[in-house]
């Protein structure tokens, strides 16, 4: 029984990693993304 609880902890710790890691993948495509329409504006414009 104890074990399984740990196991649980281990597994909601990754899922906590996996999501973090997400997170800051997403905001950095965001970024990124964000920045190549400004660079498109910027020589559209131009």
């Amino acid at each position: 029984m104890a074990s399984a609880k740990r196991c649980q902890r281990r597994e909601r710790r990754l899922l906590n990693d996996i999501r973090h890691v997400a997170s800051g993948l997403v905001h950095l495509i965001r970024h990124r993304l964000q920045a190549a329409a400004l660079q498109q504006r910027i020589s559209f414009c131009q």
